[in-house]
């Protein structure tokens, strides 16, 4: 059978259809809209632009799915509107227009559904998974094979540029605010007391867009 997972970020709004055989699963297709819902929040509230961005990259999946057998669809909602003062609102009127029921998870979720990610392609006995995304950053420290801890922080990509940067590129001042503002949301979250170890594996947005620079 066929599933499909629709995850509104905070950068993009990504669509990816499974087809299950026991338990195992292969992906038969993929696409995204570039939303960059983050940027759409104003003094802690999604914009009405934001969410008709969110309810259009829906729409346009929707249109696609119609060429799919599915069993179902699940649309799941990260940062962008989960650390939002409307977040029960958007989420509600973004369903309401699309006829999706939108869930709506927790950063403690988010980051431990990353790590089932992650076990599904590869084992780790000990070390970290990264995700960067827009808006926030979920860190889980694997012990023994198994997630120990698991947080979300506030800090994201597209976040971090909308509070600090101006122009296409952050010059030296903003790249030394975004630095200082992490290192103090690290240590808030007292992740600088996690030990210090060789494996890390980064996944997301972020993480990509990092790999295709390094390999360029």
């Amino acid at each position: 059978m066929n599933y499909a997972v629709i995850d509104i970020g905070s950068n993009t709004i990504r669509l990816s259809v499974y087809k299950a055989e026991g338990e195992s699963f292969i992906l038969l297709f993929s696409d995204k809209a570039n939303a960059g819902l983050a940027g759409y929040i104003k003094k802690k509230i999604m914009t009405k632009e934001g969410i008709d961005r969110a309810c259009i990259a829906l729409e346009k999946f929707k249109k696609l799915l119609s060429q799919f057998t599915v069993e179902s669809v699940s649309v799941i909602a990260t940062a962008a509107l989960r650390n939002v003062d409307n977040s029960k609102e958007a989420v509600k009127e973004i369903s309401d227009r699309t006829g999706y029921s939108v869930e709506l998870i927790s950063g403690h979720e988010e980051a431990l559904l990353g790590y089932y990610g992650v076990l599904s392609e590869q084992r780790i006995n000990e070390g970290y998974i990264i995700d960067i995304g827009g808006g926030s950053a979920e860190i889980t420290y694997i012990t023994k094979g198994m997630p120990s801890t698991a947080v979300s922080l506030p800090v994201g990509s597209l976040n971090l540029y909308s509070k600090f940067g101006k122009g296409f590129l952050p010059n030296e001042k903003e790249f030394r605010k975004m630095s200082e503002f992490v290192s103090d949301t690290l240590k808030n979250y007292c992740i600088d007391d996690y030990p210090k170890l060789q494996t890390a594996v980064c996944v997301g947005g972020t993480a990509r867009a990092a790999l295709r620079l390094i390999n360029s």
